[in-house]
């Protein structure tokens, strides 16, 4: 198994242009590789994290962000509000589980 990266993989036009991109936008090259793959796999009928259409869970919401996709709305052990964000759907459904189960835990100890 080979462990270079992708982009020293590809023929020298294709990484001359995955660079200029990465600039552009100011990015890695890893996260235009990932880009452009999570596009393609979409225009070809697939889906995605964040196209799911599936309802979210309680306390899960799409926060107006550009860097998260996804975030967790729950109340501290001291009683603040807290939020916590992801990029996935799959990570802020882990934190709704979580968060429920321990209230379930401290309510059950009272």
């Amino acid at each position: 198994m080979e462990t270079e990266p992708v982009a020293a993989r590809v023929n020298e036009r294709v990484y001359d242009w995955l660079e200029e991109q990465a600039e552009k936008e100011a990015t890695t090259i890893g996260r235009i590789v990932e880009d452009e793959l999570r596009e393609s796999y979409q225009e070809k009928g697939g889906s995605s994290d964040e196209d799911d259409e599936e309802p979210l869970p309680e306390g899960v919401y799409r926060p107006n962000s550009d860097k998260h996709n996804f975030a967790v709305k729950y109340v501290g052990y001291n009683g603040d509000t807290r939020r916590k964000y992801y990029k996935t759907r799959r990570g802020a459904v882990k934190k709704a589980t979580r968060v429920r189960e321990e209230e379930q835990l401290s309510l059950s100890n009272v």
